[in-house]
């Protein structure tokens, strides 16, 4: 009798601040629209899962769910997910998803893939690895930053210097520039390669170089051994030039530096990714 007199303690409720660090859901839903949005402005285009990881979304279906909210565009791919490593669809943003990413990052950059069919789908395989590398990078916190490679500029290639996939910058403000290499360069293509690794990295002790290492990834260790073959030191390195009939053709031949061997790395994906298995 006397226990049904004593009145039970009231149940109080969570408060969703009590376990999202003080932020109320609301601003963590839009943080995490943010991160989603300014991640694709600035890769031009992204996969339903790297949007989920980006977002920290443990269920799938986020991606569909922002294309349905009118935030980005959803293509089908070429492939239909039938390619390796290529899935069902893309996803770019619209116009009120672009003028949202506009508003929050740090740079602004040209944005063509506002018309979805200008990403290049011969190179979505290509598109997808960088991001996955440079996610795997920025998750764990190993990198300061990072650049991609619209946000280098245009002043790379033709101005005899690689414009790399993306740099990243390290605790120490050091760069490294990513090189994803799923096709093999021969001849010409691979000489001109080279050359423009080496002005990259070039130190003259005056002047510094854009980038202090080089990070080339590949899906093919026969690809990776090759190149470094290439770039062994004193490996032959042909210059080329045009002739009078205005065709390419071997110039000169000089050697590789000694010192090129020291900064460029050739790593073998997706065995460099965290957590990921051959």
């Amino acid at each position: 009798m006397q226990e049904d007199q004593q009145q039970k303690p009231k149940r109080v409720p969570p408060r969703a601040g009590d376990y999202l660090n003080g932020d109320s859901p609301m601003k963590r839903a839009k943080d995490k629209l943010t991160r989603v949005l300014v991640w694709i402005y600035l890769h031009g285009f992204s996969t339903a899962e790297i949007i989920r990881e980006v977002s920290g979304q443990k269920a799938r279906g986020y991606a569909a769910r922002l294309a349905k909210a009118g935030y980005l565009i959803e293509t089908k791919t070429e492939s239909g997910g039938f390619l390796r490593s290529v899935p069902v669809y893309y996803y770019t943003l619209s116009v009120t998803g672009l003028q949202e990413a506009e508003r929050h990052a740090q740079v602004q950059i040209p944005y063509p893939e506002i018309d979805c069919w200008r990403v290049d789908q011969k190179l979505l395989r290509h598109g997808i690895i960088v991001q996955e590398l440079t996610w795997s990078q920025v998750r764990f916190e190993l990198i300061k930053d990072y650049r991609t490679e619209r946000m280098i500029g245009v002043g790379g290639d033709k101005a005899k210097v690689k414009r790399p996939d993306a740099v990243w910058t390290e605790d120490d403000m050091s760069k490294t520039a990513i090189e994803v290499e799923l096709s093999g360069k021969y001849d010409r293509d691979l000489d001109d390669f080279i050359h423009k690794l080496i002005e990259a990295l070039y130190y003259d002790g005056i002047g510094t170089g854009r980038y202090g290492r080089f990070f080339i990834f590949s899906d093919q260790q026969k690809l990776l051994d090759r190149y470094k073959e290439a770039m062994r030191p004193g490996a032959p390195l042909s210059v080329w030039a045009k002739s009078a009939r205005n065709r390419w053709e071997k110039h000169k031949t000089e050697e590789v530096p000694d010192w090129l061997c020291e900064q460029v790395y050739f790593l073998l994906y997706p065995n460099f990714l965290p957590n990921s298995h051959c």
